[in-house]
C-alpha cells in the first residue's frame, strides 16, 4: 500500500452526509444538527488533541458532501434536493468536519456554489469563513475539495 492509498483510505467518507440524528424516543421527531432543539458539540479543535505520533493515514477525516450548499436559497427551484446542508460552512468546521466537498460554476462575472443547476452563494465568502475558522484555531488544518459543475469563461478561471 502506497500513501496515495492510505489517504485515500482516510477520505473514504467523503461522500458522506454530516447531518447528524440524535438518538429519539419513539414518540420524539428526529432533531437536525443546526436546528434551535439539537443540543451541538463544540469539536472545533479536535485535531490539537490527537497524540502528535499518530499518522495521518491512521485519523478518520470526518467530512461534509456538498459542504456549501446551505447557501443555496430556500426559495430557489429545486432547492429542496440541492441544499443538502443545513449548516454554513463555519458551524460545519465547528461541529468537526476537516474535509470539504466545494462545489462551484461561473455566474456573471463571479464564482458561485452549485449543485448541479441551482446556484449558491460566492466562492470568496466560503473561503472567508475557512479563513476566519483557521484563524480562530490555528492548530487545525482542512482539506477542501473544489469541483467544477459547469463551464467557466477564461477570466472567471483566473480570479
Amino acid at each position: 500500500m502506497n500513501a496515495a492509498d492510505c489517504l485515500c483510505s482516510a477520505l473514504a467518507l467523503n461522500c458522506c452526509q454530516f447531518a447528524f440524528l440524535s438518538q429519539k424516543k419513539k414518540s420524539s421527531p428526529p432533531r437536525y444538527i443546526g436546528s434551535s432543539s439539537y443540543p451541538t458539540n463544540n469539536n472545533n479543535d479536535w485535531m490539537s488533541k490527537l497524540d502528535a505520533n499518530k499518522k495521518l493515514r491512521d485519523v478518520v477525516i470526518p467530512g461534509t458532501h456538498n459542504s456549501a450548499s446551505s447557501t443555496i436559497s430556500k426559495w430557489a427551484l429545486f432547492s429542496g434536493v440541492a441544499a443538502c446542508q443545513n449548516l454554513t460552512v463555519h458551524q460545519q468546521l465547528n461541529e468537526g468536519a476537516r474535509y470539504l466537498d466545494v462545489r462551484i460554476c461561473g455566474h456573471k462575472d463571479d464564482i458561485v456554489i452549485s449543485h448541479g443547476i441551482v446556484k449558491g452563494g460566492k466562492l470568496s465568502d466560503v473561503v472567508d469563513e475557512v479563513g476566519a475558522f483557521l484563524c480562530d484555531n490555528p492548530k487545525e488544518f482542512v482539506i477542501v475539495e473544489i469541483k467544477d459543475e459547469t463551464p467557466m469563461t477564461s477570466s472567471q478561471k483566473h480570479q
